[in-house]
């Protein structure tokens, strides 16, 4: 989990925020990762150039720059 965290196209202060707030928790003989999202002072940018959102159980890539816009509009 930390390899693939750390090798992904994100940015290192994020990569490392991440990194230190994994958890295992066993439920019903499974263990379970939960990775907190700290709040962020805007978007994070997969990749240096792309955006998703969550939506529901699904992650959509925003293309659109008014929406992007909006979504970082969401962070002041």
């Amino acid at each position: 989990m930390i390899n693939a965290i750390e090798s992904a196209p994100l940015p290192d202060g994020f990569k490392a925020q991440i990194s230190t707030s994994i958890e295992h928790v066993k439920y019903n003989e499974k263990t379970i990762i939960i990775i907190t999202i700290p709040p962020q002072k805007g978007p994070i940018f997969f990749n240096k150039n792309k955006v998703y959102i969550r939506k529901d159980s699904s992650t959509h890539e925003i293309k659109d720059l008014e929406e992007i816009i909006a979504l970082s509009d969401l962070f002041k």
